[in-house]
């Protein structure tokens, strides 16, 4: 999304980037900081449940993330730094390119102590696996209404 990496099968990185890369800032546990929003993007394991990419400070940690089925479906749910002050509502965009937004009511997903659960934007779905498809103009499973931007 910032055109940091090449992707799979290029060489070069894209020339238009979604995200500027020079004001999105790493705070940890796979989260980015951008314009008064964090940031996550989930990519499905090879069960084809939602997990955050390896930690890119911690040279240990295991990407648990199936190559394969990430090269087709993938989701990333912004959410505000401090409600009320840096913003509102929520953001949702998925492989299909349709950005989504909520009202953030009654959740009030704010900062690193409330944080969107990775499905927040996807119909309620019944286990092993969400769908990996968005509630288009409908509740996702956080109960939050998500609209077409």
């Amino acid at each position: 999304m910032t055109g940091a990496r090449a992707l799979r099968g290029s060489k070069e990185a894209i020339d238009l980037p979604i995200l500027d890369r020079s004001k999105l800032v790493y705070v940890g546990q796979g989260t980015y900081r951008i314009s008064g929003y964090y940031l996550r993007v989930y990519l499905p394991d090879k069960n084809g449940e939602p997990v955050l990419e390896r930690d890119p400070e911690d040279a240990n940690s295991a990407s648990k993330v199936d190559a394969s089925l990430s090269a087709r479906v993938w989701w990333a749910i912004a959410w505000p730094v401090w409600y009320g002050m840096t913003g509102n509502r929520c953001f949702f965009i998925g492989q299909g390119g349709d950005l989504f937004s909520s009202n953030n009511q009654p959740t009030r997903y704010s900062g690193m102590e409330r944080i969107p659960p990775p499905n927040a934007a996807t119909p309620p779905a019944e286990p092993p696996n969400p769908p990996w498809i968005p509630a288009v103009n409908d509740f996702g499973a956080a109960r939050v209404r998500w609209t077409v931007v």
